[in-house]
């Protein structure tokens, strides 16, 4: 099975092609984040520290170009840590979570960018007297709301005081509370996420002598009492960079949820990506499974990410594969139905990658693609700058190219129906509520016209709120309102 998977991968390396290695930032970068949108627009943060500079990069064409849209600096700010995170449709905001020792001592920051406009807004979150390095975050993806979680680790607490805080916010990042809940757990690199419910995922590393891995699943939103605990036996092995990834399925109960990690096999120096998976929205989980793992290869440095979009079953992920003589990203990707199935790698980058967990690829997905299709960005071994990897590039159309091709519009846009709709000829029309449930609709092989009555596909009214009118295949989403 190995040296078959070495020969697969020895081909795509000499197949290569497509939109690689386009230079993004010029020059040095300490730490690098990067987001994608449904709407097609990628964003990158490129960070040196000290001393302090952030860029801030965006992308309209699937990475084929980047145009710097801003960026900060201070000469006395110094980053132990950068965590981003991102949200669509309105409430689309990029957000940065790190720490600045100078500034706000014990403190953590949240930068709040908004795709609306040039601004960001600098929120403290963390005023309590904590040691703050290890941290993360995520935001919700229900439409109705906008809610957003961060974990804060105390690195240095008292003897027993809690040292594993849980917060959210209701309001973009603008009324933080104090925290919803703690244990009195010390946990290294933890990790947050969310799919298309109430469910919020938690891993992170724990133990004294020996790595374990743990997963917590709360089923309502942080909320105290709802939390199922799960430990990994991963054997006393040396672990890094747990993270979760949920398909957007919109019952939570049967959602498919992965978590990778890369893994020191028998301590050796031998490192492997693992994952575990669960197909009941993290209530259990499966024993361990070897993602990447060829001999005399180390694989680490992984990025993983789901396909946001209601209703989406696929999740991706990016790697770093190390050898003597160069250092490759590739990128797999599975899917809800077959969660242990992963895509063959296909590599994303000719120069070759740096390493570390602050500059580690990270993947974005592109709109557009369809099939789905992804890139990363990488900051080159050579010193070169930041670097954005897809072999995709040729195959995937301009977002606004595709829009050209058929812009959906739906009259009016609110009232009790009917509704009429006019999209891309020949791609199946929904109607979603804001859980993401599709409520109604038309099959591909449509003329791109229909009318919505305002009934389910069982012709009962459906209740007074928003919905989202949009395609199979395509990112644009129009969203109305169905009165009585």
């Amino acid at each position: 099975m190995r040296k078959t998977m070495l020969i697969a991968i020895a081909a795509l390396a000499g197949a290569a092609s497509g939109q690689q290695d386009v230079l993004i930032h010029e020059g040095r970068a300490d730490f690098t984040v990067a987001e994608y949108f449904l709407d097609g627009m990628l964003v990158v943060q490129v960070i040196t520290s000290p001393p302090y500079e952030a860029i801030f990069y965006e992308s309209t064409d699937n990475g084929m170009s980047w145009e710097e849209s801003g960026g900060s600096g201070s000469s006395d700010t110094t980053f132990t840590k950068a965590f981003s995170f991102a949200a669509d449709g309105d409430n689309a905001y990029f957000y940065m979570l790190y720490d600045s020792e100078e500034e706000m001592p014990q403190t953590l920051v949240l930068e709040r960018d908004s795709r609306q406009g040039q601004h960001y807004t600098m929120i403290n979150i963390a005023p309590w007297d904590i040691n703050a390095h290890e941290f993360a975050g995520t935001t919700d993806h229900l439409g109705a709301g906008h809610w957003i979680y961060i974990c804060v680790v105390d690195t240095d607490p008292p003897v027993l005081e809690q040292t594993l805080f849980f917060l959210r916010d209701t309001l973009y990042g603008d009324e933080w509370f104090p925290p919803v809940d703690s244990f009195p757990l010390a946990v290294r690199q933890p990790y947050l996420a969310t799919g298309a419910g109430r469910h919020v995922y938690f891993a992170g590393l724990a133990g004294a002598n020996a790595d374990s891995l743990i997963i917590w699943t709360n089923r309502n939103r942080l909320e105290p009492g709802n939390w199922v605990f799960n430990w990994i036996d991963t054997g006393g092995d040396e672990l890094e960079l747990p993270m979760v990834a949920a398909a957007f399925s919109p019952d939570d109960s049967t959602a498919t949820v992965w978590c990778a990690y890369s893994r020191n096999r028998n301590n050796s120096g031998n490192w492997d990506i693992e994952f575990v998976y669960s197909t009941d929205g993290g209530m259990s989980w499966s024993e361990p499974q070897v993602l990447a793992g060829l001999p005399q290869v180390e694989e680490r440095y992984h990025d993983l990410k789901s396909w946001r979009s209601p209703g989406a079953d696929e999740v991706s992920i990016s790697y770093v594969s190390l050898s003597q003589s160069q250092s490759t990203v590739y990128c797999r990707s599975a899917r809800a139905a077959e969660p242990t199935r992963w895509s063959e790698p296909v590599r994303m980058n000719r120069i070759d990658a740096e390493t570390g967990r602050n500059v580690r690829p990270k993947l974005c997905y592109l709109a557009g693609a369809s099939p789905l299709a992804v890139g990363v960005v990488y900051y080159a071994m050579d010193g070169s700058g930041v670097r954005w990897g897809s072999p995709y590039g040729g195959a995937v159309k301009n977002v606004a190219e595709a829009g050209a091709a058929g812009r959906l519009r739906v009259r009016p846009t609110c009232g009790p129906g009917p509704f009429r709709i006019n999209g891309r000829r020949g791609m199946a029309i929904r109607v979603s509520d804001v859980c993401g449930r599709v409520v109604w609709d038309v099959g591909s092989g449509n003329s791109g016209e229909a009318v919505w009555d305002g009934r389910d596909g069982a012709g009962r009214r459906v209740p007074a709120g928003v919905y989202f009118v949009g395609q199979y295949g395509a990112t644009d989403r129009v969203r109305i309102a169905v009165t009585q």
